[in-house]
């Protein structure tokens, strides 16, 4: 996942409950491999915790980015800001959230 192509011609490319386990210069590239890998009109969506901007809530989310730091070499639980950032420096256009019930959210990016 850190390293390989992931081919060419998706329509979408779903990222679920995976980007915590990586750094944000990690998630960029991810991002990248993803937006080269779409076809055009085609679809990033990543599902996961997301923390407000100030990274204090929801409490849920905020717990478990403790926890990524003691689990992972780099993860955390990342904000909107960040998710959008990332995909924006990636190409993706259209970037926008999406409500999920329970803890977790999904960020959108199209390509175009």
């Amino acid at each position: 996942m850190s390293h390989d192509d992931f081919g060419s011609g998706y329509d979408i490319i779903m990222l679920n409950a995976f980007c915590h386990v990586f750094s944000g210069v990690q998630n960029l590239d991810i991002f990248r491999r993803a937006r080269q890998a779409l076809a055009p009109n085609g679809r990033l969506v990543v599902q996961n915790l997301i923390l407000n901007p100030f990274k204090t809530g929801s409490q849920h989310a905020a717990l478990f980015s403790l926890n990524m730091l003691v689990g992972t070499d780099a993860g955390a639980t990342y904000s909107e800001l960040e998710y959008t950032g990332w995909m924006q420096a990636a190409g993706f256009t259209k970037v926008r959230r999406g409500k999920l019930p329970g803890p977790s959210n999904l960020i959108v990016g199209q390509v175009k």
